[in-house]
C-alpha cells in the first residue's frame, strides 16, 4: 500500500512540468490574464482513399488515448461548404495540397462505452481526403494535434522555467514544510540548471560537443567552485561510486551520454509522455482533473495495482489538479495541487512554474567546454 502511494505521488510530480527533473544521481494559482492561443487547427499529413478511413484516422490519431478508447461506428456528410465558408476558414495556410472541396461532417463513435458524435471538416483533394482539427473549445478533451503544437520544442529554446515545490506534512503534533527550487536555462546549445533544497544548491551544464552532450558540474569533494566534466569526477571517486546526469520521463531515467545533440536533448524534455485523451480543454490552456490523474496512475502502475489504487484514492482521500496555463501558443505557467489524508495525517504538494524570457534566454559557460 505504501509502494502505491509512493507511486501516486512520484507520478504526481512526473507529470508538474513539460520541462523534466534534471538532477545528479549517486546510487498558487499564476495570473492568467496574458492566455492566448495561436493554434489555428491542424490539417493532416496522411491523405486517406475514403470518408470512412478518414473518420477512423481522425479519432485514432486526435481522441485514442489510455483514458478514451474508442470505436467507429458511422461517419455522414451534412453538407459541402461554398467556397466562400472554406476561403473564410483558410485552410489552405494549413497545406501545401490544392484543396478541391471542404466536406461538413458528423462522426458517430463509442468512447468508453458511450455514444458519442463530433463534427468536423473533411477536406478533399486529387489524391483523397484529409481531416481537419479544429481550435478547441472548454470542455472539449484535447486533440493530440492541439497538445503536441503546445508541447513543441521549437517554442521553448532560449527561455527560462522557475519552479517551487513546496511539501508539507500536517498532523497534531507539528507541520513539517520545505520547499525546493529549480531552474532550467535552454539555449540552442546549451543547458543550465539550478536546483536549491534546504540551502544547499547543485548547478549542472549540458553542453553540445562534437555530436555529444556533454554534463558539467561542481566536485563537492573539492569545494574549489569549478566546474568539471562527470568523467573527471568519476576517475576521483572510490570505485563503485558514480555520477550521472539524467533526465525523468514518466518514470524513466535516460542518461545524457547517451544522447547526441541538443536539439535531441530539447525535444526529449518536452516530448510529453502522456497522450491527449488526459487533459480537458479549458479557457486559460488545459487541466489535468482527479479522475484523470487516477485512470494515469493506473495506466503507469499496471492492471495489477488498479483495485488498489482504486481503494487508496478512497481511503487516503487523494485529491490532485494541475493547470496548464498557455500564452502566444505555449506553456506559460502551471500549478499543481496534490493532497492525501491518513488519518490525522496530511500530505500536501504545491507546485508553481512560470516560463518567461522567451528568446532572450541566453546560457554564458563560466568555463571553456572541453573538446571532447
Amino acid at each position: 500500500m505504501k509502494n502505491v502511494l509512493r507511486l501516486i505521488i512520484s507520478i504526481s510530480i512526473s507529470i508538474i512540468i513539460t520541462f523534466s527533473l534534471l538532477y545528479i544521481n549517486n546510487s498558487v494559482a499564476l495570473n492568467n490574464d496574458k492566455y492566448s492561443e495561436t493554434f489555428k487547427g491542424y490539417i493532416s499529413d496522411t491523405v486517406y482513399s475514403n470518408v470512412e478511413n478518414t473518420a477512423k484516422g481522425y479519432l485514432n490519431n486526435e481522441l485514442s488515448g489510455a483514458t478514451a478508447s474508442i470505436q467507429y461506428k458511422n461517419c455522414r456528410v451534412i453538407k459541402q461548404l461554398s467556397a466562400q465558408e472554406i476561403e473564410i476558414l483558410n485552410l489552405s495556410d494549413l497545406t501545401d495540397k490544392n484543396i478541391i472541396g471542404v466536406d461538413d461532417v458528423e462522426i458517430e463513435f463509442v468512447r468508453n462505452d458511450t455514444q458519442s458524435s463530433i463534427n468536423t471538416l473533411f477536406v478533399s483533394t486529387n489524391s483523397g481526403f484529409m481531416y481537419y482539427v479544429a481550435p478547441q473549445r472548454t470542455g472539449e478533451p484535447l486533440t493530440n494535434s492541439y497538445l503536441q503544437s503546445v508541447l513543441n520544442g521549437n517554442n521553448y529554446v532560449n527561455c527560462t522555467s522557475n519552479t517551487s515545490f513546496n511539501f508539507r506534512l500536517i498532523d497534531p503534533e507539528m507541520t513539517l514544510s520545505t520547499t525546493y527550487y529549480h531552474s532550467i536555462l535552454i539555449d540552442n546549445d546549451k543547458i543550465y540548471v539550478k536546483q536549491n533544497l534546504l540551502g544547499l544548491s547543485n548547478e549542472i551544464y549540458l553542453v553540445e560537443k562534437n555530436n555529444k552532450i556533454v554534463a558539467y558540474c561542481k566536485d563537492p569533494n573539492l569545494n574549489d567552485g569549478k566546474f568539471y566534466t562527470l568523467s573527471e569526477i568519476n576517475r576521483r571517486l572510490p570505485y563503485n561510486y558514480i555520477y550521472q546526469v539524467k533526465i525523468i520521463k514518466g518514470g524513466n531515467e535516460i542518461d545524457v551520454n547517451m544522447l547526441s545533440s541538443m536539439k535531441e536533448a530539447i525535444d526529449l524534455i518536452f516530448l510529453f509522455e502522456f497522450d491527449a485523451s488526459y487533459f480537458i480543454k479549458q479557457d486559460f490552456g488545459y487541466s489535468i482533473t482527479n479522475d484523470k490523474f487516477k485512470d494515469l496512475c493506473k495506466t503507469i502502475a499496471g492492471e495489477s495495482y488498479a483495485e488498489q489504487i482504486d481503494k487508496d484514492w478512497l481511503d487516503y482521500h487523494i485529491n490532485f489538479r494541475g493547470d496548464y496555463y498557455v500564452s502566444d501558443g505555449r506553456l506559460s505557467s502551471c500549478v499543481i495541487v496534490l493532497t492525501v489524508i491518513n488519518e490525522d495525517k496530511i500530505f500536501a504538494l504545491n507546485v508553481n512554474t512560470e516560463y518567461t524570457d522567451f528568446g532572450t534566454t541566453v546560457v554564458k559557460l563560466p568555463f571553456e567546454a572541453e573538446a571532447i
